[in-house]
């Protein structure tokens, strides 16, 4: 129980020193946070309140989403910030590439930045926010691209159609290769799949199913090692 009050009036605490002081600024780069997800998607753990009433908060990871205010939270070692974080109609959202993105797309866990006017008749620290930035969600992968990894295993088949498995910055795809779909070896020369080995590095261009995101449907594939 004395644990829990120390956390609380820890918290309450830096909430104050924020509001209080000219400027305040808190920055953590250690291990804790990072089992919450924050620097796994790139971003760092920081919060900054200005004397003109602005925040700059990264690393929060959303607790809740209720209509337009989204309840996040930053962790400092066993010291915990809450924040509600309120959107309106001109709130600009953007994913972790910086593409268009939308309050919809939030969800409980992922990993935000976004900044605005600090409310000061609030209870708890609400931020008017002006931009939202999702690190947990990269729109990208909807779009035509090259997705690079590495094959687990021999493809095995010089026959289309079929599919095969491909494992790109530690995410496992089935990479689905369509009848007449081009087969690059590493000189660009035509070649089929069944020289593709366990190991080799793949570049597949295409793009993921909406439906599904673990699924590469293929437009052109090429083998980068041999």
């Amino acid at each position: 129980m004395i644990s829990k009050i120390s956390r609380t009036l820890a918290g309450a605490a830096v909430a104050t020193a924020l509001i209080a002081g000219p400027m305040m600024v808190l920055a953590h780069d250690g291990n804790d946070f990072d089992s919450q997800g924050a620097h796994k998607t790139g971003s760092q753990l920081s919060v900054q309140i200005n004397d003109n009433g602005t925040a700059t908060v990264r690393g929060a990871k959303v607790a809740a989403i209720n209509g337009a205010v989204v309840s996040v939270a930053t962790s400092f070692g066993s010291t915990t910030v809450n924040w509600n974080v309120t959107t309106s109609g001109s709130t600009k959202f953007v994913d972790k590439g910086g593409r268009n993105s939308n309050l919809a797309s939030l969800h409980v866990g992922d990993i935000l930045s976004f900044s605005g006017a600090v409310d000061p008749n609030a209870s708890t620290l609400t931020v008017l926010a002006t931009t939202v930035k999702d690190w947990s969600v990269d729109n990208k992968i909807l779009d035509k691209h090259t997705f690079e990894g590495k094959l687990q295993a021999a493809i095995g088949t010089t026959s289309l159609p079929t599919s095969f498995n491909l494992t790109v910055d530690g995410t496992a795809y089935l990479v689905k290769v369509a009848a007449g779909t081009p087969v690059l070896a590493k000189n660009w020369a035509t070649t089929n799949l069944g020289t593709f080995l366990a190991g080799d590095t793949v570049r597949v261009y295409g793009s993921v199913e909406a439906s599904s995101t673990s699924i590469i449907d293929a437009v052109v594939v090429r083998n980068a090692t041999r």
